[in-house]
């Protein structure tokens, strides 16, 4: 077992040794934790509370006696404290990759930023993101290099794009290199971590191109609500989430090497330890590359008038397509009105280098203007759900009636986001 402390390990928002001390005797004093730390491996970082004050950033004055104090509080692997507190710790199948999202950050003019500015502050770059070029490169080497079946990537700052000011939406341009790099070199098997927000919750984080990554957000393990005119954040930043819990909790990995395929079961628990909410990740689902030997294609017409069509069109899976069609059909028998179908195509030896794309596409037929109305797409990949979307809600078609397109293409790429398609 290990217990992983993804930051906020106390609330001193000083970078004075001394009141970092006092914090964390408070914290270890508390017989929940000391009996964690006695029983149980603890890895922990920093965000930014036991950093150097709210919302704390690379340009804040106390860094260096911040890191000496953190370094000698937590029994972590070495690391340099010239370049900040980020380290990897495997287990099992699962490698674990701390990050340091305070060190490098730089400063965004964020109202509620309450930390002392540094005299000779850094020349901290906004495109290098939270984590600077160096710790960025770092990750992307050790990501690489590794041969965890797992690799937990965690950041004490929200990964979402709809964060507030204090968290990843506000260097969206470097996590999309960063994304876009971690495809590019293949990177399977990637979860990410983050914390910070006083709730827990899970959710799936889409990029312009590859998988998904599955977003495990971690807190609320000590702050209660306050009184009824408090938030509790549950309300809010939806967008990708799926699960949200705003109480008192803790979540708990199980990671399962024997099953075929390996998983993950993510789990949130309350106070009493009872599961509140529950999310499995497949390893199979975080693969950069795929072998498609077979695809199952449902689609659902919209039962309005005119919806259906005759001309032929086309699915497409970035740049491989495989015709809408039913030995034995025409095309206006499989997607007329109001009409569920299922395409079965058998045979296939294709490697895709990643999902990114997914787009429905008409062709010239021999009924013109013949616009079509999909309503609902799911695809099952080598006979495993990985794809659905509803409320398509587009005209297909080869026609130039307005709001025609003769082609739809997924704006969020490869997702499992529909409830009511079939």
């Amino acid at each position: 077992d290990l217990f992983i402390f993804g930051g906020d390990t106390h609330y001193a928002n000083s970078f004075r040794k001394e009141a970092q001390a006092i914090h964390l005797q408070k914290l270890r004093r508390a017989p929940a934790h000391k009996n964690v730390l006695a029983n149980i491996s603890t890895i922990a970082t920093w965000d930014d509370h036991d950093f150097t004050g709210n919302n704390s950033d690379g340009t804040c004055d106390g860094i260096q006696e911040a890191t000496a104090s953190f370094v000698e509080s937590w029994a972590n692997p070495e690391v340099d404290q010239g370049k900040g507190i980020y380290y990897t710790h495997r287990v099992g199948p699962a490698e674990i990759f701390m990050l340091d999202c305070r060190t490098h950050r730089p400063n965004v003019l964020d109202p509620d930023r309450t930390c002392i500015d540094a005299q000779n502050p850094p020349p901290l770059k906004i495109e290098d993101g939270i984590l600077g070029a160096t710790q960025s490169e770092w990750l992307l080497d050790k990501l690489e290099a590794s041969s965890a079946d797992f690799k937990l990537i965690t950041c004490g700052s929200v990964w979402l794009p709809s964060g507030s000011v204090d968290s990843w939406a506000s260097f969206g341009e470097a996590q999309r290199w960063l994304f876009s790099e971690m495809h590019r070199r293949k990177i399977d098997g990637i979860v990410l971590i983050d914390g910070d927000v006083h709730r827990s919750e899970f959710a799936d984080l889409p990029r312009e191109r590859g998988y998904s990554f599955p977003v495990l957000t971690a807190s609320n393990l000590a702050r209660k609500i306050r009184g009824p005119n408090e938030t509790t954040g549950c309300d809010k930043e939806k967008e990708f989430r799926t699960f949200c819990y705003p109480n008192l909790n803790f979540m708990h990995l199980f990671i399962d090497a024997a099953s075929s395929p390996a998983t993950i079961v993510a789990q949130i628990k309350n106070v009493r330890g009872k599961s509140v909410g529950e999310k499995t990740i497949v390893l199979d689902d975080l693969k950069g590359v795929y072998e498609l030997t077979s695809l199952k294609i449902s689609i659902k017409t919209k039962d309005i008038p005119n919806a259906g069509t005759g001309d032929p069109v086309e699915l497409c899976i970035d740049a491989n397509c495989f015709p809408l069609e039913i030995s034995g059909q025409n095309t206006a028998q499989t997607l007329g009105k109001g009409i569920n179908s299922t395409i079965e195509v058998k045979g296939i030896d294709l490697r895709i280098d990643g999902i990114g794309e997914i787009s429905l596409h008409t062709l010239s037929g021999a009924v013109d203007n013949d616009a079509w109305r999909p309503e609902c797409l799911a695809l099952e990949i080598n006979g495993k759900p990985r794809y659905c979307v509803d409320g398509i809600d587009t005209w297909i078609g080869s026609g130039s009636a307005s709001g025609e397109v003769d082609r739809w293409i997924d704006p969020i790429g490869l997702h499992r986001t529909c409830s009511s398609c079939f």
